[in-house]
């Protein structure tokens, strides 16, 4: 008889970023050998999650699950703590309905040792501002995570028990720091991306920005970059894929149209990405301190230059420390992105390193890793 595995995530099709990718994968990994359900909040359509994220999920026979209290209210990712405390109520309250519980949406509580895979400490304010720069903490807000953790009946001591995953070593170091020692394994995202194989020679000088358009990303900044470079005589162009709302999106979109060597893609399909990125040559990354950084994986994987931050994070993993490409501050990044541009030399060296350091993100590895983390779990 196949072991109950039931794996709580939201909704897989509201935000498409790496923890969605990251549940979708693993649903793969496990649907052919658990009695597997997917507990999540409102509408799902697995056949376009097949279609978005490369899986076979639709006709798998995995069971999808709805908790009631999240799908009445049309929740989704805000209020957070709430959310989670109402997750951790429904999971309790159907532990002895699975032999394995798991989690996709960060540190759960899950009444019994479980199975998370994590992205960023988000039950420790102390954790939150490793990886949430803006993070401010008020009474208020103090007050109203220990109602949500009184309510859930959360206790720090019952995530450390869990299994926990962690998509890079940074967030390993974090998690250490702000709960103590406990057992984890580093499980690196999933690039499931199909490329092209389009030859360096053959492919543009575009530089890719790809992510939401968001304050913490700082995608202004990409902007700045190409914009000085373009100063210094290289025939630039930037491409940033995404898209977002409020005043910072468009203060972003304002200034990108001023100029014409940059475009503004929109959110694009999966197949549209892969076709951009295969005949790009270049990425361009501003966020500090990403979790992992799929879309960095992404590029490196395609066999792209992708430039980011170096002060600490997934992304210094991902472009395996390699001092050419992470930078401190924006005039490092356009010194560092300018050399790189007139040595060909370097170009290529830096180039074939990371082509054979990105394959430890294929997707066999991760499927395998995850399959050996579930079937040795106790």
């Amino acid at each position: 008889m196949k072991k109950r595995v039931g794996l709580v995530h939201h909704n897989l099709l509201k935000h498409r970023g790496g923890g969605d990718l990251t549940c979708a994968w693993i649903l793969e990994a496990l649907k052919d050998d658990y009695d597997l359900t997917y507990i999540t909040w409102g509408n799902i359509d697995l056949a376009e999650v097949d279609r978005f994220y490369g899986t076979r999920l639709e006709k798998s026979g995995m069971k999808v699950a709805a908790i009631p209290s999240l799908t009445a209210f049309r929740f989704e990712n805000r209020p957070f703590r709430l959310i989670i405390a109402l997750i951790e109520r429904y999971m309790k309250k159907h532990r002895d309905d699975y032999d394995i519980m798991m989690s996709t949406y960060n540190e759960i509580d899950f009444g019994k040792r479980g199975i998370q895979f994590v992205q960023g400490p988000s039950r420790s304010s102390e954790g939150a501002k490793f990886y949430l720069l803006d993070y401010k903490e008020s009474w208020i807000r103090k007050g109203y995570h220990g109602f949500c953790n009184w309510f859930s009946g959360f206790k720090v001591e019952h995530i450390t028990r869990n299994l926990t995953l962690v998509n890079s070593q940074w967030g390993t170091k974090v998690y250490k720091e702000t709960y103590g020692d406990f057992p984890t394994i580093e499980t690196y995202l999933p690039v499931v991306l199909k490329m092209f194989e389009i030859p360096w020679e053959k492919r543009t000088n575009d530089f890719l920005c790809v992510g939401d358009i968001l304050p913490v990303k700082k995608t202004h900044e990409s902007i700045t970059v190409i914009r000085r470079l373009r100063e210094m005589g290289h025939e630039v162009h930037l491409r940033i894929v995404g898209d977002g709302v409020g005043p910072y999106a468009d203060s972003v979109k304002a200034e990108a149209k001023k100029y014409p060597f940059v475009t503004l893609e929109g959110r694009l399909n999966r197949e549209k990405i892969s076709e951009l990125i295969s005949k790009s040559r270049y990425g361009i990354h501003m966020r500090d301190y990403e979790g992992f950084g799929i879309a960095i994986a992404e590029l490196a994987y395609a066999g792209c230059l992708i430039f980011a931050p170096g002060k600490g994070g997934g992304q210094v993993e991902v472009l395996n420390h390699n001092p050419h490409l992470l930078y401190e501050g924006l005039d490092d990044a356009v010194n560092k992105i300018d050399r790189i541009l007139k040595d060909t030399k370097l170009r290529e060296e830096v180039r074939k390193e990371m082509v054979q350091h990105a394959k430890k993100f294929s997707a066999e590895n991760f499927v395998r890793r995850i399959q050996e983390a579930v079937r040795n779990f106790k």
